[in-house]
């Protein structure tokens, strides 16, 4: 699982390897510039496309809709969030 995780953020371009030795990784791009909706949107499609295929499962009305509410309520919670801000925000005041 982890494993797998790693190389999502490797192939979407979100981290890149380090040049030491020691087998490291940081992010790609800046973490201001992450937003967190697209983070979570392409480890979550990455996944997808593991086990089902849009084009091998008939759409349906219902279940189109509801996804697209999710995306639109993950994306407006989120609302622009980036890494960083989630990084500055879990850091302890002190």
């Amino acid at each position: 699982p982890l494993n797998q995780l790693l190389e999502v953020l490797l192939e979407r371009g979100f981290l890149v390897p380090t040049a030491s030795e020691a087998v490291g990784y940081v992010p790609a791009r800046d973490i201001e510039t992450i937003r967190l909706d697209e983070l979570l949107s392409r480890v979550r499609e990455a996944g997808e496309s593991h086990f089902v295929r849009p084009g091998q499962v008939p759409a349906l009305q219902a279940v189109d809709a509801l996804m697209e509410e999710l995306q639109g309520a993950q994306a407006a919670h989120l609302d622009g969030m980036t890494l960083r801000d989630l990084v500055v925000q879990r850091q302890p005041s002190g």
